[in-house]
Parts: C-alpha cells; structure tokens; sequence
C-alpha cells in the first residue's frame, strides 16, 4: 500500500472495473454495489459511520485501516455530489450532472493493472485524492449503466420512510425500491389504500344523536 505524505493511506485500487471475477476468483471490486454501499452507510445528515465507510472500501479490495480528517472532509463531499445525482430522475439531466463531473475530476482514460487485477479502465488523476477517485470512478460506471441501458438504472427508495439509495445493474425491470423487503412494504400500503379508498360508506346517522 501507497502512503502519502503525514501517514495517511492513499488509494491504489481499480477505479473501475468491467470484470467481475479476476485473478484468485474474489469479487469485489464493483463500482455500482461500492457506491450504494457507501451511501447508505454515509447518513445525509454529515453522521458518518466511519468504522462502516472504510469497512465497505475495505470490502470492495481499498487497502486502507483510517482516514485521516482532511480525506473524511474530501470523501463526503464526493458523497453529497452523487446523492444529490442519484436523486435526478431525468436522464438528460443525468447525463449532464455526470459530464460535469468528468469535466472537473476526470483526467485521460488509461489502462491498468495492479494489486492482483486484470487490465482495467481509470479516469482520476494520478495521486488522486479519495473524492476525486469515487467521483470519477462512480461517475464512469453510471456513464456506462446509461449507455447499456438508456435509462436510470439507480434512485432513492420510494417506500414510506425509507432513505435508502440502490444503485442496479439494468437487469430486470425498472427498480423503485432498495430491497424487495421496501417494494412488498409498499405494495401492502397501496393495497390497504384501495380497500379503505373503496370501502362501503356507513348508513347515514340521524343528525348525530343516540337514541
């Protein structure tokens, strides 16, 4: 592991990665599930949970123990900017918020291989910081699910009180949950809904009074 100057860890892990299986068979690095993982253990509200942040950057093969607080300040910046992306349900709109992002961030496409990896594909900056890493990284697999896809494959849960983020990979039909748990949750609600909306309404009273 790459440190930077004052100690801290610096990232050295694939920005994006097309193979899911590589050399040893393990499966972790995956920029769409690192990304919703991440969103959801990174509350909006600036409460992060950092033990979980960097045990899901651990999990998806970042070889870091901590970070220090300059790169906490940098990696929830990077976090608020695709929150607020995941949030857009038009796709131009989308492809717009994602081109701004490669026009401040990105740098030369380049292949590389490391740490264990096949050939892949990065476009942050050499010694890019983590933000401008994630940013990067997110933004060039999001560009990608839109050019398989032609449609948001990503948002924010839409059952009551739920605050998730899912972020899929265009398989099957159009997602509006973060878990089946949420869609069947939802699907319940609209039932009782309809049977109250339909219900028959009760004979009519005599003007209020009990006899």
């Amino acid at each position: 592991m790459r440190v930077e100057a004052g100690g801290q860890p610096k990232r050295v892990t694939p920005s994006f990665e097309s193979t899911l299986q590589y050399a040893g068979g393990v499966d972790r690095i995956r920029p769409l599930n690192r990304l919703e993982a991440l969103l959801n253990v990174a509350a909006p509200d600036g409460q992060a949970r950092w033990p979980a942040i960097v045990a899901v950057l651990r999990e998806h093969g970042e070889q870091v123990d901590h970070l220090g607080p300059a790169q906490e300040k940098e990696l929830l910046g990077a976090l608020d900017r695709l929150r607020a992306l995941l949030r857009i349900e038009d796709i131009d709109l989308a492809a717009e918020h994602i081109n701004r992002i490669f026009d401040d961030v990105a740098a030369r496409p380049r292949l590389s291989k490391h740490d264990g990896t096949p050939w892949h594909v990065h476009v942050d900056p050499e010694g890019a910081g983590w933000g401008t890493w994630l940013l990067a990284s997110s933004a060039l697999a999001l560009a990608a699910a839109i050019q398989e896809h032609g449609r948001r494959t990503w948002g924010q849960c839409e059952a009551e009180s739920c605050e998730r983020y899912y972020v899929g990979d265009g398989r099957g039909g159009e997602r509006h949950y973060c878990s089946a748990r949420c869609a069947s949750r939802a699907r319940v609600a609209r039932h009782r809904g309809r049977a109250r909306n339909t219900a028959p309404a009760p004979p009519p009273g005599r003007g209020g009074v009990r006899t």
